[in-house]
Order: structure tokens, then C-alpha cells, then sequence
């Protein structure tokens, strides 16, 4: 009785990880398809008139974001991102810390993910498929709720927020700086940014939630036949 005991303890612990993990997971994917979506980048710089204000052509900003991408993945500094001064330079360094521990997230709890449910099949067989959905959909639950707080947030007071994040993240106002680089990455394109990151999160755990609710009703109707 004791060690069954234990055992349910140990398996509720796990399930709140997974259901932690999930929105994670989903939220760092979705930040490393927008930081590395060149494209991405090109329809904020049309949107804004980068190119106006800063006098690069579309182009040259398309070979800085590029250079930029690389450096965030690589830590290679290229030639592009000589217009940027020291401070800006230290604060990308900075950006890509950031960035590379979004990353360590994202395989992170993907692994956990991957690893809880094959234990889960392994230790309880096709009794886990009842289990599993049923901490999926909670996953998905706490995605789409968590989620949607950033987007309304984002939404009402983008710059509150922005200011925030920078406070939280960042060392006293060494975010503050006056080169190219606000320039070319604006406040209006982070916010851009954010929202799409909200929205493609909360569309794929709505997508999940989807699927996983129709087995679970499909299993219920089962059992009432």
C-alpha cells in the first residue's frame, strides 16, 4: 500500500512537470522559429520603413539581420555588424545568452516530454493512453491561459511590458542604447513579434487540445456503449 502510495506521489510530481513543460516547449519553438525567420524580419523592416529611417537598403538590412542570425547560433561576430557600437555589441551578446538558453529550454523540455510518456507506456502500457491524454489536455489548458495573458498584455500596454522584460533580463539600462540598432529593430517590431509568437502558441496547444479532447470523447462514448 505504502510503495503504491509512493509511486501515485511520484507520478503526480512528473504529470505537473509535463504540464509545465508543454507551454515551454511550445513558447521556445515558436521564439526560435520567429528569431531565426529572415523573413520575418524583411516584413517588419517594409512595415516600419527601416529603410527610410535608417538609410540602409532593404537589402543591407537583410544581410545584417542574417549576420545577426549567425551570431546568435554561432557566436561568429560577421562584418555586418560592424555599424554597431561596443554597447550594442555587448548588449547582442547579451540577447544571444538569452536566446541560447531558450534553446536549452526548448530540447529540454522536450526531452522530459518524450522521456515521461515512453515511461508511461512502458510502466502502465495502453492504460497510460487514458492518463496521457488526460495531462495533455491540462498541458494545453495552462499553454492557452498562460499564453493568452502575454498577448493581451502585449496587446494593452506593449511598451510596459517591453520595458519589463528588459528590467527582468538585463543588467540596470545597459538595454538603453542609441546606435543603429533600435533603430533597425524597433519597439513596434518586437511587438509585432510577440504577438505572433502568442498567437502561434496558442493556435498549436488549441490544436493539441483539439485533438486530445476528441480521443478522450471518443473513449467516454466507448464505455457508456
Amino acid at each position: 500500500m505504502s510503495q503504491r502510495k509512493s509511486i501515485r506521489v511520484v507520478y503526480y510530481i512528473a504529470a505537473s512537470v509535463f504540464i509545465l513543460c508543454l507551454p515551454f516547449f511550445l513558447l521556445t519553438s515558436n521564439i526560435r522559429w520567429i528569431a531565426n525567420d529572415l523573413q520575418l524580419y524583411q516584413n517588419g523592416f517594409r512595415k516600419y520603413d527601416v529603410s527610410q529611417d535608417t538609410g540602409f537598403s532593404d537589402e543591407e538590412l537583410i544581410e545584417i539581420s542574417r549576420g545577426l542570425i549567425g551570431y546568435f547560433n554561432s557566436g561568429v561576430i560577421s562584418d555586418t555588424m560592424d555599424i554597431f557600437d561596443e554597447e550594442e555589441i555587448a548588449h547582442l551578446r547579451d540577447v544571444r545568452n538569452l536566446i541560447q538558453l531558450c534553446y536549452i529550454i526548448q530540447w529540454s523540455t522536450l526531452g522530459y516530454i518524450v522521456v515521461f510518456i515512453a515511461a508511461g507506456f512502458i510502466y502502465k502500457r495502453k492504460q497510460f493512453f487514458q492518463l496521457c491524454d488526460k495531462v495533455i489536455a491540462l498541458g494545453s489548458a495552462v499553454s492557452i491561459i498562460g499564453i493568452s495573458s502575454l498577448g493581451i498584455a502585449a496587446l494593452v500596454n506593449f511598451t510596459w511590458l517591453f520595458i519589463a522584460f528588459h528590467h527582468v533580463f538585463f543588467r540596470g539600462d545597459s538595454w538603453v542604447l542609441s546606435g543603429y540598432l533600435p533603430h533597425i529593430y524597433t519597439e513596434s517590431f518586437f511587438s509585432d513579434a510577440v504577438i505572433m509568437v502568442a498567437v502561434a502558441t496558442m493556435l498549436e496547444a488549441l490544436l493539441i487540445g483539439i485533438v486530445v479532447g476528441f480521443f478522450i470523447l471518443r473513449r467516454r462514448r466507448a464505455v457508456d456503449y
